[in-house]
Formats: C-alpha cells, structure tokens, sequence
C-alpha cells in the first residue's frame, strides 16, 4: 500500500469514530433531538436550496440538519479531504451511474461510504471505494481472495456497486429504502417495513424501525450532498479537486511484480502502486493474464522493456511458510528485509501472532540484487514432476531454491504439485571456493 493509502485509511478510522461517538451522543449543544417529531418538510428555497438541483430525494429536518452541523464542525477536516478526493473518481463514477440510468447524486453514498478511498475498512470489513463486505462483493462478481480485492479496484467496485443500488431500487421502488438497504441489508429492511407497516422510510425513522446506523445514513446522504452542491455557501472555500485519474492499461502474463512493471514503464513504483490498489501482494497473480494501469503514455515503454526482462527476473518475492518456533523478526533476518515489509506485504494485523503453517509472502529488495531468484543463467533443464515429489526436493536435488522454483515456474501453490507437470530449472553459476581447508 501506498503512504497516500496508509494516511487515507488511517484518517478513514479516525473519522468513522467521530462519527460513532455523535451517533452514541445523540445529540450536540444546540442540536435537535434524534427523533424526527414532525413530518419532513421539503427544503424551503428561501434557506438557499433548490430541489431542483437534485436528482436523489433531499428534505430539510432535523436529522438532515444534524449532519449538515457535523460536517461544518468537527466533520469539517474530513469533509474537505472528500471534496478533494472527489475530482479523482467523479468522471468514472458519474459515466457509471449515466450508463446504468441511476441518479447523478448517487456519488455522495460513496462519499458518505468510504471518503472517496479505495483503502478505506471498516470494523465490519467492508471494504473499498463502496465498503462491500466480501460475500456481497463476490456475489456482484468482485474478485477478492490472495492476490487481488476487487473491491478496491475503484472501476470494477463502482461497477458493482451500481448494479446493486439498481437492484435495490427495483426492489423498494424508493431511494431512502434503497440506500437503507444497501447499508443495512435487504432483509433487515424489508422486514422492517412488514413489521411497522409502512413502506415510508421517515415513517420507519420515527418508529425507531431500522437500526441507528441506519437512521443516520440516509440523513448523512443527503446533508452531504446538500453541501457538495454548493460547498462555500458551507464555508468549505479553496479546495482544489484532484485531478481525475488517467492511465494506460497493459495485459501482464503471469506473475510480475509492481516496481518490474514500473522500472519498465519508466516510473516510480509509488506511480503503479496507486494506480493497483487491489492487487494485494505488490504483484500481478500467476498462471493469469492481468490487466495493469500504468501511467498516461508510458504503454509503448513498457512493451519493450517487458519482453527483454528474463522469467526469472520478472518477480521480486518469494513465499515462506512459518515452521514452529518461527518469528516474524526470524523470517526477515533470514531474507534480509526489514519486520516492516512482511507486515505491510501481508496485511498482518499483529506481528507478534504469526501461526506455524501460515504462508508469509517475502518481497525482495529487487530482481538483480543477488538474489537467487536473479541468478539463473542458460538454457533450462526439463524436470517432470514424479509421484512423491515436493518442491522443496526438486529444489534440493538441483542445487537451486524453492523460491527459484516458484519464481521460474510461476507456482501459485508450492504445495499443490501435480505428477506429470513440467517445471524449468535453471543451471547456477559455480560458486569459487573460498579457499578454507
């Protein structure tokens, strides 16, 4: 992960906490009870707003108001990171939401979902632009397992995301139930509207039908998208938008990882790193072809330089699985990379609870540097898998190292090796004698 993608995630925590804390409040000084008392009124045009101006259902009340005072206040610092951040993703989203014929206003869910960071987790392990959870993800056709997490791929995300909210309003035929839904889950709200017997959202809110989180997101929606639309009327002034993001898109073969690809598009590793957030492991996975974004214009480098780069020099980590009696700080002394790397590489949440059998992804300084995996010179020698093989023997008996193996062949799973399959190895250089007798 990129240090824009530690800071983003980092402030994304912090921010979910200021606002469970308001939640668990209640209320603020000067602010409104939690309940709506009274019906919603609809925005009054003399307070400045015009309904017109959205294409999602907006109310003016109290509980709008309430977030609306949040984001002026002690949401500010965060909103403003949002209003940034929004240049980056809006042209994608916006041409998503056109195409499937949703509401332009929509953006603010991910706005109020995530702050517009494909880095963003939760509590609950929602994640990405759209804060899916992975059984949800999965079953609008994001990948997410080892090597990749499509939902923080913010094109295939929103993607998703898109094809899910159009479900959910076909479903509730209302946008306040649709976005309930998409926060809480379908059954949770349908259940709610049998149970209370209205279908009115508002209703369900003052009956206390849906959960507090849940009574707070639609109003979150809409006070954030109250001020997106006119954010210095908010006193939210000199925000600079970032630029969308541009890139170019290669198909990378197998497994290569992300500082090969940017050293042979002729870019910083940081440029590739952001442009991937979901590919995990700092590399494309094998036995696949992968598409990449790479910088704006660097496509015709990057397809020459690729196909002078040997297979063997094409991957800069190897794979370790934890033996008994194995730390975190053993591994890296024995790879010669710092506790750090294992532990952003791998997403290690507590460095001092590895479990014996688990498989630790080791990045290496770099193709070239000594490595064994860089060492390969020749031609290959053949080697069939015979039955009783392990790859920790075949390395054995050629004098070569499981991670030479792996990065040769491209392993996915050194230990599922099947009888009859072909691995590549090869010849070492011959190493001097030291001269000691």
């Amino acid at each position: 992960m990129s240090e824009e993608g530690k800071q983003e995630a980092e402030e994304f925590s912090e921010e979910k906490v200021a606002e469970q804390e308001v939640m668990e409040n209640g209320a603020w000084p000067g602010a409104p009870a939690e309940e709506v008392e009274e019906p919603p009124v609809e925005p009054d045009p003399k307070s400045g707003l015009d309904p017109s101006e959205f294409d999602i259902p907006v109310v003016l009340n109290a509980d709008v108001l309430r977030w609306v005072h949040y984001f002026q206040g002690r949401g500010s610092k965060y909103y403003r990171k949002w209003l940034a951040r929004q240049g980056r993703y809006q042209p994608m989203i916006s041409a998503a939401l056109a195409e499937a014929g949703l509401p332009q206003d929509t953006i603010y869910l991910a706005m109020i979902e995530s702050g517009f960071s494909p880095h963003a987790k939760s509590t609950a392990s929602a994640v990405g632009l759209w804060q899916f959870i992975a059984p949800t993800g999965r079953g609008y056709g994001l990948r997410i397992d080892y090597w990749v997490d499509e939902r923080r791929d913010p094109e295939a995300a929103t993607a998703a995301a898109v094809d899910m909210l159009d479900d959910l309003y076909r479903l509730f035929g209302d946008w306040p139930l649709a976005w309930s839904a998409y926060n809480a889950g379908t059954g949770r709200v349908r259940g709610a509207v049998r149970k209370q017997g209205t279908d009115d959202y508002w209703e369900l809110v003052r009956l206390k039908g849906l959960p507090p989180e849940t009574r707070n997101y639609v109003p979150k929606l809409m006070a954030a998208a109250i001020i997106g639309k006119h954010p210095a009327r908010y006193g939210f002034t000199g925000i600079t938008p970032r630029a969308p993001l541009v890139y170019d898109t290669v198909e990378v073969k197998g497994s290569v990882t992300l500082d090969v690809i940017a050293r042979c598009a002729g870019v910083d590793e940081a440029a590739v790193t952001t442009l991937n957030p979901a590919l995990l492991r700092g590399a494309t996975p094998p036995q696949a072809v992968t598409r990449v974004r790479i910088p704006l214009g660097t496509t015709a480098a990057f397809q020459a330089a690729i196909v002078n780069v040997p297979a063997a020099e094409r991957v800069t980590y190897r794979k370790h699985k934890v033996q008994p009696g194995e730390s975190l700080g053993a591994i890296a002394s024995r790879y010669g990379v710092d506790v750090s790397a294992l532990v952003e590489f791998n997403r290690i949440s507590d460095p001092n609870r590895i479990a014996v059998g688990m498989e630790v992804v080791v990045p290496l300084p770099g193709a070239g540097t000594g490595s064994a995996s860089s060492s390969a010179t020749g031609e290959p020698m053949k080697v069939k898998v015979r039955n009783g093989d392990s790859l920790g023997g075949i390395a054995q008996r050629h004098g070569v190292s499981v991670g030479d193996l792996v990065a040769w062949n491209q392993v996915e799973d050194p230990n599922q090796l099947q009888v009859g399959q072909v691995l590549l190895v090869f010849p070492q250089p011959l190493k001097r004698d030291s001269g000691a007798q």
